[in-house]
């Protein structure tokens, strides 16, 4: 019967095991997944030997009969939920060296992310000195039947990572309750850290990589937009691969690095990525820093071509000729859009729809480089900062494994991306995660980007302590009523900003400065 299951569940699901040998562990033993579908026992329960037991609620189990049918058999261990005894119970099985599935969220995921465990986690290892497995669901949050607001898909791929045994930390606890707490975040930190291990070692290792990955799931997401227009995903890559065929007939031979010299619009990152397509390194100039420093980031970078717009140099009033003189060849957008004809257009869209993963054409490694930023120059001249793919990637991943980030969420971007913050949370988290993004071109504009905020129904937003204060004196009390996630870089939060925020908005400041900078 077993090996019928996991047949069945290759061919739905293309269901993978890794690490499976661990389950051999003799007991005491807990394993503890996350739960994020109704059916995560069947994929566990695909790997146990006949002695592990799950731990099944016996209220959950009288609701109907296939509640019945399923929970009440000689795989479970049913517990009343409601009694001071239930946890006696566990440890006494648990005790008597007995191997135990449990759900230490107490419910499926209404996020799809790890939720708190319940602390009779921390008192059953605490009591019973029984050692712990983890247990990672990668891809059933994506289930139909799951019941948190990320797209569905009727099959996803699954697959269930297993952790080495783990041996819960001995500590010096006065009481009961401080080890129990203890323990039940030791816990929780360990199931974080490796979803975040998971999906480093398994998920993509460039940045254009992951993005397609979303954009496969679902080609007509928006997820991207200016002041002017919005971009599903298959624009967005489409306009990716374009870009870079003009680029390519236009750039340097044998030279990696381009600068490029944008304002926060959706040209921004489609030049960022039909770079990375192409395997050359951008190196992002801060415009506001004045014409002397760019030229001498542009120099410090040993750029020869730096991708730029007329309108933006016009509007912004900005004064390249440093570059121009220091011989750094002006590839302008309105010129490289003008060599693409519609037949090309047609084609590539036709392409990318059947096909997104085409759009990479030369692929990365996580070690390779992916971005040069520069520091503000606060300690003397401003000094290049080399970034991997692997360095954005983990701070997205670390993000996401800490955050119940979902498809569904928005995020507000007026930070330029020219700094890591801007850059990385701002702009490449919600295209790698499946989410949205608006970009704003100023963070100056106190009055409009609360009402934009408030139009675009965004929950995320990134920001300063300056411009917070900014925000807070101009706004409606209502203008963030959406608002899930306000994250502060750049600098220090002052108490002051963080209680007006509070008393004023309902919104709490999760402070970056520090974490950001690094």
């Amino acid at each position: 019967m077993k090996s019928l299951v996991r047949l069945l569940l290759r061919l739905l699901f293309r269901f993978q095991p890794f690490n499976e040998e661990v389950l051999r562990t003799p007991g005491p033993v807990l394993l503890v997944p996350n739960h994020v579908s109704w059916i995560d026992w069947l994929f566990i329960g695909a790997c146990l030997e006949e002695d592990w037991k799950f731990v099944v609620s016996n209220i959950t189990a009288h609701t109907s009969w296939l509640h019945r049918k399923i929970m009440l058999s000689r795989r479970t261990f049913p517990i009343d939920p409601t009694s001071p005894y239930a946890m006696k119970r566990i440890a006494e099985h648990l005790q008597a060296n007995g191997r135990l599935v449990l759900f230490a969220e107490g419910r499926i995921s209404r996020t799809g992310c790890l939720m708190k465990l319940f602390d009779g986690t921390g008192f059953l290892l605490h009591r019973t000195e029984a050692r712990v497995i983890t247990a990672y669901l990668r891809g059933l949050h994506r289930l139909v039947t799951s019941p948190n607001p990320d797209r569905k898909q009727l099959f996803p791929r699954v697959e269930v990572h297993f952790s080495p045994v783990l041996t819960p930390p001995a500590g010096s606890d006065p009481s009961t309750a401080q080890a129990r707490t203890r323990l039940t975040r030791w816990l929780r930190d360990r199931m974080m850290r490796q979803q975040f291990e998971v999906e480093t070692a398994h998920g993509p290792s460039s940045l254009l990589e992951a993005v397609v990955e979303s954009a496969r799931r679902s080609p007509g997401h928006r997820v991207l937009e200016d002041i002017q227009q919005g971009l599903t995903y298959r624009r967005f890559l489409t306009g990716v691969d374009l870009l870079a065929g003009a680029l390519e007939e236009r750039l340097a031979r044998g030279v990696e690095r381009v600068g490029v010299l944008l304002p926060n619009v959706n040209a921004t990152p489609v030049t960022l990525h039909a770079l990375w397509s192409l395997g050359r390194v951008p190196a992002v100039l801060n415009f506001s820093s004045g014409p002397q420093v760019v030229s001498t980031c542009a120099g410090l970078a040993g750029l020869r071509q730096v991708v730029t717009s007329r309108a933006f140099l016009e509007k912004a009033r900005l004064d390249v000729t440093g570059l121009a003189g220091a011989g750094i060849e002006l590839l302008y957008l309105e010129d490289l859009r003008e060599r693409i004809r519609p037949t090309d257009r047609l084609l590539t869209l036709a392409r990318i729809s059947l096909n997104p993963r085409s759009v990479v054409r030369l692929p990365q490694s996580g070690d390779r480089s992916a971005v040069i930023l520069f520091t503000s120059g606060s300690e003397g001249v401003p000094k290049g900062v080399e970034l991997t793919h692997a360095n954005l990637l983990a701070n997205i991943r670390q993000m996401l494994s800490v955050c119940d980030f979902s498809d569904q969420d928005r995020v507000f971007n007026a930070l330029p991306l020219f700094h890591s913050f801007g850059l990385t949370v701002g702009t490449l988290l919600a295209l790698v995660r499946g989410a949205y993004v608006f970009l704003y071109p100023s963070p100056l504009h106190y009055r409009v980007v609360p009402t934009v905020l408030y139009d675009r129904d965004c929950t995320v937003l990134l920001s300063t302590n300056t411009f917070l204060n900014g925000y807070a004196r101009k706004a409606n009390p209502y203008d963030f009523r959406s608002l899930r996630y306000l994250f502060a870089g750049a600098e220090k939060i002052q108490e002051s900003t963080a209680l007006t925020w509070m008393r004023r908005f309902g919104v709490r400041v999760l402070e970056g400065y520090g974490a950001t900078e690094c």
